[in-house]
């Protein structure tokens, strides 16, 4: 069997997972992969949006979320790195991957560079989604009426870090997301975050100048 990781002799049918990213420029190849998830996430919403033959959407919505997930958290960590850069720490980004604190993070460091204005501007869609990410996580369990929180990587396995089904897994209701609404939410995410990401970017070069 031929490599995959190999030529096509038609440039157009090749990725090049170096041509956007270089070890000169970390925080900016954080990035790309961050528009990577983010486009990769909204268009396959697209997709299915306009031609969800045999559902797919079932089972596409999978790694449509993980996808807009990753891309919200890479994004995060490239502001939080240009953010520490800007400060003149030492730092670079917190390594878990848990949206709401990553989140706490660059508010934290945006309000110390910036200001809360910037802050409102730049990050309210995002806050929102989180936030209501995070309420829709926690369930009320049908069986015993208990209430627990499920785990970031319910979109990643069927069964979360505890080695227990994922709560849509055992659900009786339907568990539905609206892929039209969810494109909306996710472009304004994504141009609310690559603009900021963007917006620092330009301040250190200027600081680098």
């Amino acid at each position: 069997m031929k490599s995959v990781f190999s030529y096509n002799a038609d440039i157009n049918k090749n990725a090049y997972m170096n041509w956007r990213t270089s070890f000169r420029k970390p925080v900016e190849s954080m990035a790309e992969l961050a528009k990577g998830f983010m486009e990769s996430a909204i268009e396959l919403a697209q997709l299915c949006v306009e031609d969800n033959v045999g559902k797919r959407a079932d089972i596409f919505i999978f790694p449509i979320l993980f996808n807009a997930h990753h891309g919200i958290e890479v994004y995060l960590k490239s502001i939080c790195w240009s953010l520490n850069q800007l400060l003149q720490t030492d730092k670079k980004f917190s390594p878990h991957h848990k949206l709401n604190y990553l989140l706490e993070d660059a508010i934290k460091l945006m309000e110390k560079h910036e200001g809360q204005k910037a802050v409102t501007h730049f990050l309210e869609n995002t806050t929102a989604y989180i936030n209501n990410l995070y309420e829709f996580l926690v369930q009320t369990s049908q069986q015993d009426g208990a209430e627990r929180t499920a785990d970031i990587t319910f979109a990643r396995y069927i069964l979360d870090i505890k080695g227990e089904p994922q709560f849509y897994v055992i659900e009786k209701e339907n568990v539905v997301v609206d892929l039209e609404h969810f494109i909306i939410v996710m472009e304004e995410i994504y141009n609310d975050l690559h603009g900021m990401y963007s917006y620092l970017e330009h301040k250190l070069e200027k600081y680098e100048e």
